[in-house]
């Protein structure tokens, strides 16, 4: 398993900018504007961040785009973990 710990919301949203450009290089235009929409929360709310972050994420993984490597929806499987995770402790999303 990759062992991509993101540490702030910072991280997050650097991580979201480096999947939409990785995204946009593997032909995947449309998927990289979902990927970059929750920058425009990065922000406001954390919560709202991380949620809008996490559907676009759920999105990603549900279309399995081409051209992503196994260690980029390795990547994404894991933020998913990290997010869930800090929503099952505030008690949120």
């Amino acid at each position: 398993m990759n062992p991509m710990a993101l540490q702030n919301n910072e991280d997050l949203f650097e991580y979201l900018v480096q999947l939409g450009a990785r995204l946009e290089t593997c032909q995947h235009p449309e998927l990289a504007e979902i990927v970059n929409q929750p920058s425009r929360f990065a922000s406001g709310s954390a919560s709202e961040f991380m949620h809008e972050a996490q559907l676009a994420l759920e999105r990603v993984r549900k279309d399995h785009p081409k051209g992503l490597s196994n260690s980029d929806l390795q990547d994404v499987e894991v933020v998913l973990a990290q997010i869930k995770e800090a929503f099952r402790k505030i008690g949120g999303a």
